[in-house]
């Protein structure tokens, strides 16, 4: 088989795919003498758009290859697809940026991204960060794309070594055939403010979830060492009133809430961060 071009051409990319041996009933049925086993059923990756498909027997014995037919064919376009919707730097030091991203590949998977700052992949000032899965609810793209699904966003602020006017540019990461896909570069001004303080591990809430009973909380793991902390601890969401140590005792007005602890982490020098726990099941 040979896609783009016949054989012998410079655009055909040749393929072979026998021995042709799968059942056809009607090959039998047709010719008696040779048997069912005579068919073929093969897929190969090609590029995308529009593809002429030539699929040639080979001869056995005296004789010659013969061109059983051609064939246009669709053929999708194999590379992940999306969109680089938003890029700034809301601190010093911090560059954002947001859209979504999607293989066709494997449509309803969550694909990774890299985001390079300074300049594109493979460039020596390139400062490259990689990030996913792209998971993010996008109910736009879920309506363009039914097959796909809504969660494929990306938004996300991340730290960066460059400052002044940078080039930001963000590559989707496919799956299965095709390449990476650029999907968009723009330029932010990232400011030289102090570093925010980031979580890299949200605190955890320990105890037992039963009113009179008494819950802890962890700090949580942050990007800078030694950083001081506080408390504060929710009900269903909403801010507990003086509720504000390492500590939580849980009182009758917690009854069927689920509770979580926001944790904020300080440091001269840098700008606070903060992370909140997962919700505990219903206190009883």
């Amino acid at each position: 088989m040979y896609v783009g071009g016949p054989a012998g051409s410079p655009e055909g990319r040749g393929y072979s795919i026998g021995p042709a041996n799968a059942s056809r009933p009607d090959v039998g049925a047709a010719y008696p003498g040779v048997g069912d086993n005579h068919g073929y059923d093969a897929v190969v990756d090609a590029a995308g758009g529009t593809q002429v498909v030539y699929v040639y027997a080979i001869n056995v014995g005296s004789g010659q290859n013969v061109l059983l037919g051609q064939r246009s064919v669709a053929v999708a376009d194999p590379n992940p697809t999306g969109s680089f919707d938003q890029a700034g730097s809301p601190q010093g030091g911090e560059v954002r940026v947001a859209g979504w991203t999607f293989d066709p590949n494997d449509p309803q998977a969550a694909i990774s991204f890299h985001v390079y700052v300074g300049g594109p992949a493979g460039d020596p000032n390139g400062e490259g960060h990689a990030f996913g899965p792209a998971d993010g609810s996008r109910p736009d793209v879920g309506s363009a794309f039914p097959a796909a699904g809504s969660n494929h966003g990306y938004d996300l602020t991340f730290a960066t070594g460059k400052t002044g006017m940078q080039p930001v540019y963000v590559y989707a990461i496919n799956v299965g055939p095709g390449d990476n896909v650029l999907l968009g570069s723009t330029t932010v001004d990232v400011g030289t403010g102090p570093p925010r303080i980031r979580s890299t591990g949200a605190p955890r809430i320990t105890g037992v979830m039963k009113v009179g009973r008494t819950l802890r909380a962890t700090v949580g793991v942050w990007s800078v060492s030694d950083v001081d902390v506080t408390f504060r601890w929710l009900r269903d969401g909403k801010v507990i009133r003086g509720a504000d140590a390492r500590s939580y005792r849980l009182t009758p007005a917690s009854r069927g809430k689920r509770i979580t602890v926001r944790v904020t982490a300080r440091k001269t020098g840098y700008t606070r961060g903060s992370a909140r726990s997962a919700p505990t099941r219903r206190v009883t």
